[in-house]
């Protein structure tokens, strides 16, 4: 019986034992592969293979013997490399083989890869990459980068005439690629700014660092706009000149890129990083007073401006890496690293606990759907809807910010909970279709943003549920349509009843607020003062 005993202990607190130092299994992002016809040997294929542990290279970097290999493909079209991004993150890179053309008609191929760890295999997956004639890529470079020019955000309000960007490509060369004037906030030193903080509106201008850093995005932003407009620099311009001008955007690009805090070490307080996470480097500066409340909420400020510029420039840049131009591959890096700040949260929006938080009590799931759940959507879906462009990469995640993710939270308050519950960053494309059904958001109390049981949507929370209508409510009904144009006729469209919810309230509610063409002060939201 004592034998019994023990051998029931030992399998009670041994084996759990044991089973917690296991090695954690890897997770694999390998979602979409596409390829045009006839492409030719060292053609690669757009998407790569990645790993969620991407996110974690700077405290835990890859082990020097991880590498991808293909197990099985019927014939030989694709050999398979294993390469390092510039912050050494690892990627499995499939190129056509040697001798092998994907020919002229549309096909699929499907191999079976394995992750290993010198000879031990630590994972095996099957992949499909599909030969098109047109790639996804393509297709969102197609329907979203002519729209940029419509919206006077994404490129920083500025349009400048051609004596003025040549003035700016001077003053810019000769200023170690930085704008006259703005010299101080490209030293990354947060700290050196005084913050004026007016305690009876936290979203005031403070006069800290990232309005700077906000009119640097806001410049680069007007040059973009010549780079694709201008009668000069533009597509049908002077190609020398044009070429001028793109070689000043990516060096403008890259020293302001660069010069942005976002890792949490980037920044120190009293002797000690600012944060431990990817981001904190920007989102961490509220909360010591470093950064006013206004920017690190309103994130895409400095975000939307450059996606004119961008976008525009995404296929020489990709001409460029493809050649392993240096410059080239340093500018998408540095883009990379930057666009993190988009994800990044202020301390306080972090908090999964708090009744009162801007989304609720997160970890609440009856009564809140999570962080970025309101009316904001329709602004941070323009640079969203942007980076799979920037990425030119289907599968590394939307963002590297790690409370993002699902493994931060270590399976508390319940399994799989996230920042977002439902969700955690798999690869972008994926990751994008699933906020664009984000549009429809039921509030489930009073004082949250959400559409309210009677149609009517609330987006401000301060002291009671608004009907903010304009500026809000109409355009969480209408701003899903790019987002749902985007996937149009895809593996990644967005599902009919997503659909449905917008048609609903625009059908059976909004008639109602109108009385002979005019609405209603009072739902306005305060665009009623207009």
């Amino acid at each position: 019986m004592k034998d019994k005993i023990l051998h029931l202990l030992i399998v009670l607190f041994i084996f759990p034992a044991l089973a917690s130092a296991a090695p954690k299994e890897e997770k694999v992002f390998a979602n979409y592969f596409d390829i045009p016809v006839n492409s030719p040997e060292g053609t690669e294929v757009i998407g790569r293979i990645h790993l969620e542990r991407n996110k974690d290279v700077l405290t835990n970097p890859i082990p020097a013997g991880y590498h991808f290999e293909i197990l099985k493909q019927e014939n030989e079209m694709f050999k398979l490399e294993t390469r390092y991004d510039l912050s050494k993150r690892i990627m499995g890179v499939l190129t056509v083989a040697q001798g092998q053309n994907t020919g002229s008609t549309p096909s699929n191929h499907r191999l079976t890869i394995a992750l290993k760890d010198g000879d031990k295999q630590l994972k095996k997956f099957n992949i499909n990459v599909k030969v098109v004639k047109e790639t996804l890529w393509s297709l969102f470079n197609k329907r979203y980068t002519p729209k940029t020019l419509e919206n006077k955000r994404l490129y920083g309000r500025i349009k400048y005439t051609d004596e003025e960007v040549a003035a700016k490509i001077d003053e810019l060369k000769n200023n170690g690629w930085k704008f006259a004037g703005l010299e101080k906030c490209y030293q990354g030193c947060p700290q050196d700014y005084v913050a004026k903080l007016d305690p009876t509106n936290d979203h005031a201008p403070s006069g800290t660092i990232e309005y700077d850093w906000a009119e640097v995005a806001n410049r680069i932003g007007g040059l973009g706009h010549s780079y694709a407009t201008s009668k000069v620099y533009g597509p049908k311009g002077n190609p020398e000149k044009r070429n001028e001008l793109k070689e000043t955007l990516y060096q403008a690009i890259l020293t302001y890129t660069n010069s942005v805090p976002v890792e949490g070490n980037e920044v120190m307080v009293n002797g000690k990083p600012i944060g431990n996470c990817t981001g904190d480097g920007f989102g961490m500066l509220q909360a010591h007073n470093m950064a006013g409340m206004q920017t690190p909420t309103h994130q895409w400020t400095l975000t939307d401006p450059l996606v004119v510029p961008v976008l525009h420039l995404m296929p020489e840049l990709l001409k460029g890496m493809r050649n392993q131009d240096e410059t080239c591959l340093k500018v998408h890096n540095a883009l990379i690293r930057y666009l993190q700040i988009f994800f990044a949260e202020i301390e306080s929006r972090r908090t999964i606990d708090n009744p009162d938080g801007r989304w609720g009590e997160l970890q609440d799931t009856i009564y809140s759907s999570g962080a970025w759940a309101d009316a904001n959507l329709g602004h941070r879906s323009r640079t969203l809807l942007a980076l799979p462009i920037i990425w030119a990469d289907y599968n590394r995640p939307l963002t590297y910010v790690q409370y993002w993710y699902s493994d931060f939270y270590h399976d508390q308050p319940f399994k799989g909970f996230s920042f977002s519950p439902g969700w955690s960053p798999h690869g972008i494309v994926p990751d994008l279709s699933r906020w664009m059904t984000k549009y429809n958001i039921i509030a489930h109390k009073y004082i949250q943003s959400g559409f309210q049981p009677d149609g009517t949507i609330s987006h401000h929370i301060g002291n009671a549920t608004d009907a903010a209508m304009v500026a809000y409510g109409f355009e969480w009904l209408t701003d899903c349509n790019s987002g749902y144009g985007y996937f149009k006729n895809t593996k990644f469209k967005i599902a009919d009843k997503y659909y449905q919810f917008q048609l609903d309230r625009l059908l059976n509610v909004y008639p109602k607020l109108f009385y002979k063409q005019r609405m209603d002060f009072l739902v306005a939201g305060r665009s009623f003062l207009d």
